[in-house]
């Protein structure tokens, strides 16, 4: 059984959990690039596989050639969003050749409207829906449903919302769902904590100076 992968899904929006797993600016670790089936282990992970396999894929790290391209894949893709994103937060236009590839991933998967049934009937939510399903056919087809999450946040969101972590050891993005808007930190349990500890640490440190000087 292969070993768990550190993955974060603490950013709020998929897409920005995608793009943590690029290190912070004093870390060159890149948890894509940790095991040969790292990004098919984050998609499954994320629960952002389609629905039907590309056509003789299969998890796991035997297939190293089908996980290969797909890293290829992926790394181009994260680029492109994390470019398009901080475009869209500086009010710049979106650079045209991560639109396109943008556009080449979401195009790349095979998607269908389907009819779901309710799980369970009666209640407020009986009705049936429709939903959007992705079905990958090859495996540049396989990130298809990420990119869609990534081209939904472009285009949704608040780009006042979309952050990076306030920790410059950190930098890590997220999706500021707070009620003030205020969030600065990726993780309070992480680097929120870490510099509360800080502060008290310097404040600690100048009362003792103080004291001795007096």
């Amino acid at each position: 059984m292969a070993s768990p992968l550190p993955f974060r899904f603490d950013a709020g929006h998929p897409a920005l959990d995608f793009l943590n797993t690029r290190a912070g600016p004093d870390d060159g670790s890149d948890l894509l690039t940790a095991a040969p089936d790292a990004v098919w282990r984050w998609l499954e992970a994320a629960g952002l596989l389609p629905e039907r396999g590309a056509s003789g894929a299969e998890g796991g790290a035997g297939a190293l050639p089908l996980h290969r391209l797909l890293l290829t894949e992926a790394l181009r893709l994260r680029e492109a969003v994390g470019d398009a994103l901080e475009a869209l937060r500086s009010g710049a236009p979106l650079p045209a050749p991560r639109v396109h590839e943008l556009a080449r991933a979401l195009e790349a998967g095979v998607w269908r409207r389907v009819l779901e049934r309710p799980a369970v009937a009666g209640g407020d939510g009986d009705a049936p829906r429709v939903r959007q399903r992705a079905e990958a056919r090859d495996v540049p087809g396989l990130l298809a449903p990420l990119a869609d999450a990534a081209v939904s946040l472009l285009t949704t969101a608040d780009p006042g919302r979309i952050r990076r972590c306030d920790d410059p050891r950190c930098r890590a993005w997220f999706l500021d769902t707070s009620r003030s808007g205020r969030r600065r930190w990726c993780s309070m349990a992480r680097c929120g904590n870490r510099a509360k500890a800080a502060r008290h640490y310097r404040r600690t440190r100048s009362s003792r100076s103080d004291a001795a000087e007096s």
